[in-house]
């Protein structure tokens, strides 16, 4: 449902301002994904490698072990009773048009998540499905599940939550006039306690302790706080120089400024708390993560010694997504002229230049403390400055 009304002249609002509010609910139920692994039961793949000695791990008599080095079987399941998932966005905005036809929006715009899908980790050493949610604790790991005999099961459930709040602000001038323009301004914050359903890396680890999934409420991983976009046409002015040369000629551009995604923080291959799960790091007392933009280099980009091993059978203190990741500056500009050949047909030149000032914008920092020297080290850049000629025939 939403709503628009035109405002009364005032010297608050002024004249030619509109209201708007809006509020839906919409159902989002997830089928591929939730029921795609579940071809994978039963399947397994077999590596017949040596265990350091010359004999072979499998044979004819005993293709199929289940040992520490082998694996053990793994199983997809859906909870039964999954609800299904839904999203409240809301907005409310005022608009207005300002001197020199250019039209001023400012909205706050929110959402809820609710019943969201996660993955769920179970078969492990805390015995969380039973409800005795033992401690970590040392021991043989397949010999401490709940059934040793099998691997990680993995179920998903619609028990995620998110929120989402911001505050937008466009601003638009149209033609006729030499410049047109839209840009906008927003300033968010999305926090949610899982991020995808299908189990992985990065953004797809899990939870670290699956008997308290209220330590997972954290920033989302697509997180960006703050955002400037804006594009523009400028039709450049005419001269009489050079005659017909340098007329009707326009320039145009994309620009996009912002804060860059948070990172989660978890050990690649170590398993402190001797649980099956990842494990995050503790933080040290006094230290901070962010680093003064002047003190990021590409050998370390957050502040590495803020995060420390946690103690053998415990779980670390660090939170989901919290070390910093790079932002993004990009300026793609373009010159372009239109010549008119016939009343239907026209032929455009255009000079294009992606990410025209050749800024280096970093990839993501190794998120894994395990990684020694490539922890906190930015390991990838974006796209170099390209420039591009291009001919367009129209008709």
């Amino acid at each position: 449902m939403g709503l628009a009304l035109r405002l009364p002249e005032s010297r608050l609002f002024g004249s030619n301002s509109v209201f708007r509010a809006g509020y839906g609910v919409y159902f989002s139920p997830e089928i591929a994904s939730e029921t795609f692994d579940l071809t994978l039961n039963g399947v397994r793949n077999e590596r017949n490698s040596s265990d350091g000695s010359l004999a072979p791990v499998l044979t004819v008599r005993d293709g199929f072990p289940s040992t520490a080095s082998t694996g053990f079987p793994s199983y997809f399941g859906l909870d039964p009773h999954a609800q299904t998932p839904y999203m409240q966005q809301w907005a409310a905005g005022l608009q207005r048009e300002l001197p020199a036809r250019i039209l001023l929006d400012l909205s706050y715009i929110g959402s809820k998540g609710t019943k969201l899908g996660r993955f769920r980790r179970f078969n492990t050493p805390l015995h969380e499905v039973t409800g005795e949610n033992l401690p970590p604790r040392p021991g043989d790991l397949q010999s401490l599940r709940l059934f040793p005999q099998l691997g990680v099961i993995f179920q998903r459930q619609n028990i995620a939550n998110s929120v989402y709040h911001s505050l937008q602000i466009k601003a638009e001038k149209r033609f006729p006039g030499r410049l047109s323009f839209l840009a906008s301004f927003v300033w968010s914050k999305s926090i949610d306690d899982a991020d995808s359903v299908i189990p992985g890396l990065f953004d797809s680890a899990g939870a670290q302790d699956e008997r308290n999934l209220r330590l997972e409420r954290a920033l989302s991983s697509f997180n960006v706080g703050r955002r400037i976009s804006a594009g523009f046409v400028y039709g450049l002015p005419s001269t009489h120089r050079f005659g017909r040369l340098l007329r009707d000629w326009q320039t145009s551009g994309i620009i996009t400024l912002q804060d860059g995604t948070p990172l989660n923080p978890f050990y690649y291959a170590l398993d402190f708390a001797n649980t099956g799960t990842p494990n995050r790091p503790d933080v040290v007392p006094g230290q901070t993560l962010a680093l003064p933009r002047s003190g990021q280099t590409v050998e370390q980009f957050f502040n590495t010694a803020a995060l420390t091993s946690p103690q053998l059978y415990t779980f670390g203190n660090a939170g989901r997504n919290i070390l910093p990741g790079p932002g993004n500056n990009v300026f793609d500009l373009a010159l372009h002229r239109r010549f008119p050949i016939h009343e239907r047909q026209a032929l455009e030149f255009r000079v294009e230049a992606f990410n025209a000032f050749n800024h280096p914008n970093w990839g993501i920092p190794g998120p894994y403390p395990d990684f020694g020297p490539f922890f906190g080290r930015i390991l990838t850049t974006g796209e170099p400055r390209r420039l591009q000629l291009g001919l367009r025939f129209d008709f």
